[in-house]
């Protein structure tokens, strides 16, 4: 079967949660990610995974999030040696989180 890959992002006890549950059952991570989300839509006969009602909010701050990556593209340029750095990305949106 075909796999699409998706990252998300997990907060540390629910990693290890899952990492352990997987490590008793003898499977992967992933494999019990994907089981757990077949068995959230059981009963409807497809997986209930997204909220169908959209966030206002959410799609406000990820347009704003967008604007922002476009300017600082523009700002730099081409040929400027600016590049996208991955971690450092993720380590900003990271600490907008609310804490839990």
């Amino acid at each position: 079967m075909a796999m699409i890959r998706k990252q998300i992002y997990l907060e540390p006890e629910l990693d290890r949660e899952i990492k352990r549950e997987a490590k008793r059952r003898k499977m992967s991570a992933a494999a019990l990610i994907r089981e757990r989300l077949r068995a959230n839509g059981r009963g409807s006969g497809r997986p209930q995974i997204l909220d169908p009602v959209p966030d206002p909010e959410a799609k406000r701050r990820l347009a704003e999030m967008l604007r922002k990556v476009r300017c600082e593209a523009e700002k730099h340029g081409a040929g400027s040696g600016w590049k996208f750095n991955r971690e450092d990305a993720y380590a900003e949106r990271l600490a907008k989180l609310p804490p839990h």
